[in-house]
């Protein structure tokens, strides 16, 4: 794309309330997109299917090669050198070539997924909006990933401390517009580092990276500010326990008992928060936990929404040891996306948070 994201975010100028709004992207079953991959990406996870077999098939026939010639190799040395013990002998010869095979097997591994996760991600974007509103790109600018700190940062999603992650990596982001409200979403993974020192060169070296998390992260800018914050978490056991929560806010309880049980609201002000989480916001949340079944996160935060899906694996990476025909991956991406989208689309609708 010919601009940053930090321009798309910061130069755009923002619409007013009373604005004419865009016309919402047009809501799609997951029927209608099971329908899609059938007609649309079927074919190519054939395809990839049936690269991914030729493909354990060759590393499976130069791994027995790789063994059986050095095996030769080191019987005939054996008979020259006349060493006793042949094992040993033959572990020790392993070591290079096994080197080698194992490059050779990463390059085989990186050839058959190539491309593979853009193709995917383009066709469930382009069935979500057939109107050109939202763009992908694998990866961005620094400036872009800079500004994903500082979203993730203002967020607090995370972690109360308005600190910046030690460690952050993106990649497939999606950005565009959902009626006048500029979004933007990418998958990202947060690490904290433990234990950093620098060594007698002056080079800095690391003992530990944990995952702090792993997983969709949005962002949807409006046109106006919230006057409070307001946090959406997932009713754990975390959640519960009070003086984790107090630099959140207060408690706020809601007259859903369904969505009472699932999540825990905490924020600077019953009525904002209140406006905020209407009853269509509420539903959309508790269906898409009884249908996903996985934790989501949001805050509100000075005109911004921001929402955290976690995953505990990358999306769409191929796998050389796994069947590439499941729709599980392909419909849990597309329940996310739906999510975000009907979260966005339902505070552009709801003009008690803008009067």
């Amino acid at each position: 794309h010919q601009q940053t994201l930090v321009n798309h975010f910061t130069q755009s100028n923002p619409q007013s309330p009373e604005a004419t709004p865009l016309p919402n992207i047009k809501h799609k079953t997951l029927g209608e997109f099971k329908q899609y991959c059938q007609d649309n990406l079927l074919g190519h996870l054939k395809e990839l299917e049936n690269t991914r077999k030729s493909t354990l098939r060759t590393i499976l026939i130069s791994g027995i090669i790789c063994l059986v010639f050095t095996w030769f190799i080191c019987q005939a040395l054996l008979n020259y050198l006349a060493i006793g013990n042949f094992t040993f002998f033959y572990l020790s010869c392993l070591g290079f070539p096994l080197s080698i095979w194992l490059i050779f097997c990463r390059s085989c591994i990186q050839v058959y997924g190539l491309g593979f996760k853009r193709n995917i991600i383009e066709n469930i974007i382009n069935f979500i909006d057939d109107q050109g509103r939202l763009s992908y790109a694998s990866h961005l600018f620094l400036e872009d990933k800079r500004q994903t700190i500082i979203a993730l940062t203002k967020s607090q999603i995370l972690r109360d401390e308005l600190e910046e992650p030690d460690s952050l990596e993106q990649e497939d982001c999606i950005y565009g517009t959902i009626g006048n409200t500029d979004i933007f979403f990418a998958e990202i993974v947060v690490k904290k580092v433990v234990g950093g020192q620098r060594n007698e060169l002056g080079l800095e070296s690391f003992i530990h990276k944990s995952d702090i998390f792993r997983g969709l992260f949005f962002e949807a800018k409006f046109s106006k500010n919230f006057i409070s914050r307001t946090f959406i978490v997932p009713n754990d056991t975390k959640s519960r326990i009070s003086h984790l929560n107090n630099w959140r806010g207060e408690r706020i309880k809601l007259e859903d008992p369904e969505f009472n049980r699932l999540f825990r609201v905490y924020g600077d002000s019953q009525i904002e928060s209140r406006y905020i989480l209407s009853t269509n916001l509420m539903s959309r949340l508790v269906d898409f936990n009884h249908k996903a079944g996985r934790k989501v996160y949001l805050s509100f935060v000075d005109g911004f929404v921001y929402i955290a899906i976690p995953y505990r694996h990358n999306l769409f990476e191929p796998k050389l040891f796994k069947n590439m025909m499941s729709f599980a991956p392909l419909r849990e991406y597309f329940q996310d996306l739906q999510l975000m989208i009907g979260i966005v689309e339902d505070l552009n609708l709801n003009r008690r948070i803008w009067s």
